[in-house]
């Protein structure tokens, strides 16, 4: 922490008490998502794991998603359909991604947390409805 505390590159320094899973908030179950988002030093007591990173096509659509108008994670009128359509076609494509880690790619382009959280709530709620794919049926042909 000294040396940290004294490299003229930091500007501050926040330490919290981070738990797994959160018990106030049923929303977002652990600080994971903001320790990978942000790359968080662990410096002592159990360490939370870091989430596995996303795929290059998700951290495309949630940059899709950031940059359009009101970018940043505005929630403007558009942002909310702007999210449904880029997570709705990673899901066509079968693209997999977790609510956690579409909040992290959220957090990453800047995002504050209530609309971070608010992004995870709409991928969770399309990951929960998506349709499952169905396997092939052969035809008449037995084919």
């Amino acid at each position: 922490m000294l040396q940290v505390e004294t490299n003229p590159h930091v500007g501050s320094i926040v330490v919290v008490q981070a738990h797994a899973p959160l018990e106030h908030d049923s929303d977002t179950p652990s600080h994971a998502i903001w320790i990978s988002a942000f790359d968080v030093e662990h410096l002592g007591g159990d360490a939370i794991a870091h989430l596995p990173e996303a795929s290059t096509s998700v951290k495309a659509a949630v940059a899709r998603i950031s940059g359009g108008p009101g970018g940043q994670g505005e929630i403007d009128q558009m942002v909310p359909y702007r999210s449904v359509q880029a997570l709705t076609g990673l899901l066509e494509q079968g693209i997999a991604f977790t609510p956690d880690g579409i909040m992290v790619e959220a957090l990453r382009n800047g995002w504050n947390g209530e609309r971070a959280e608010a992004l995870r709530r709409i991928a969770a709620e399309l990951s929960t409805n998506a349709p499952r794919p169905t396997p092939a049926t052969p035809d008449s042909s037995g084919q």
